[in-house]
């Protein structure tokens, strides 16, 4: 594959990967400064809404504290497997053309789970065919993906094993030791940096299975396909368990609004009713069944 110094630096501003190795309390854009560093500590406060995370400058070894709130813009960037690309993701990749029209190969990935740039197509000046391309996954297959990138849904198919980098806006991510980058304002005498923007490598890589379970159990929210395929089997289940009490309390369908669908169960419910009166109307006054009767009369 074709690679390019400017489009993977395209890549690297749309993920908001952290670039370490800059020069400590450097200015910001807005007037901040970028104090590169190590995680120390991190905590929840008492609150239970925001964290406190302690560094270390990588410059001269001072700590300070970095609190953690919902205004800051956190991005921890960590490596994952492929079971992040899944459906309703958003990814960013260094696409090149495929020998199909809307058909493209791509081996790196940045996944964004929560926040994400906005779709684009950008092809690179200095290399042919070769394209930033972001958008929201659609589905997943074996060879490749399918990508929702302006109007026409297009197909990426993957060049080996795809090359998994995660961007979670999950602070329960930071570990001890994380790599950090902390844009803000300095406060020298209380030790402290008011952050704007953080962001963190994780040491150690993440297994999708093991983050949307944590994530469902922590938050009682689970993904948006899971949660519909759930919804679905509990509605039908719950339509025929109320079906089934509704025929035992309710046979005659006295307290049953009108207008209201009938369920399985009073479907069921009915035709065997049919039924038995049909029976009754063959037998009167203990007469035998008219089936019975012309059994009876070819035997005669």
């Amino acid at each position: 594959m074709v690679r390019s110094t400017q489009i993977f630096v395209v890549l690297l501003s749309l993920a908001c990967l952290p670039i370490f190795g800059s020069p400590a309390q450097a200015q910001g854009k807005k007037g901040g400064e970028f104090i590169p560093g190590t995680v120390v500590s991190i905590e929840k406060e008492k609150t239970g809404k925001n964290y406190k995370m302690k560094i270390k400058s990588t410059a001269d070894d001072a700590e300070f504290d970095v609190p953690l709130k919902p205004a800051t813009r956190l991005a921890v960037i960590v490596k994952g497997d492929d079971g992040f690309l899944r459906p309703n993701v958003t990814i960013l990749t260094e696409a090149v053309t495929g020998n199909m029209p809307n058909q493209y190969t791509g081996r790196e990935f940045t996944v964004f789970v929560g926040a994400a740039p906005p779709p684009q197509l950008t092809p690179d000046p200095k290399a042919k065919g070769v394209f930033a391309l972001c958008g929201k996954v659609l589905s997943k297959e074996a060879d490749g993906l399918t990508v929702q990138c302006g109007p026409q849904p297009l197909r990426i198919l993957f060049e080996g094993a795809p090359v998994i980098n995660v961007k979670i806006s999950d602070a329960g991510l930071i570990k001890e030791g994380d790599a950090v980058e902390v844009e803000g304002t300095l406060v020298k005498s209380k030790k402290t940096i008011n952050a704007i923007t953080v962001n963190v490598t994780a040491a150690a890589p993440l297994n999708a299975d093991e983050y949307f379970a944590a994530l469902e159990e922590r938050t009682g929210k689970k993904s948006k396909t899971a949660k519909s395929k759930t919804a679905k089997a509990k509605t039908e289940g719950a339509e025929d368990a109320a079906g089934a009490a509704g025929a035992e309390s309710d046979p005659f369908g006295v307290n049953k609004k009108k207008g209201a669908p009938k369920t399985k169960a009073e479907k069921a419910a009915e035709t065997e009713a049919k039924k038995d009166e049909a029976k009754k109307a063959e037998t009167k006054d203990g007469e035998k069944p008219a089936e019975e009767k012309k059994a009876a009369e070819k035997k005669e």
